[in-house]
């Protein structure tokens, strides 16, 4: 799994802005160790709710996924696998 982390300290309110942005980059890590966390597949267009510190995972409770989004809608069915 490729998990978002902040490329800065970010504040609530900002707008991710997806893979080769200016705010998240993607690390590799173990499925068991990305649970919980953003993949950076998802990280585009992506609001936080809360602040995160620089080189810290994005949490999920972090951010407004929207769920009517087909890719958040497929990713929620490969995650019930």
């Amino acid at each position: 799994h490729t998990v978002s982390i902040a490329k800065r300290d970010l504040s609530g309110g900002e707008l991710l802005d997806g893979i080769g942005g200016f705010l998240a980059y993607g690390e590799v890590d173990t499925a068991e160790n990305a649970r919980g966390l953003l993949p950076i597949g998802l990280a585009d267009n992506v609001k936080l709710n809360q602040p995160v510190k620089q080189d810290q995972p994005i949490p999920l409770d972090a951010v407004e996924l929207d769920e009517a989004s087909l890719i958040v809608k497929l990713w929620r069915e490969q995650e019930k696998m």
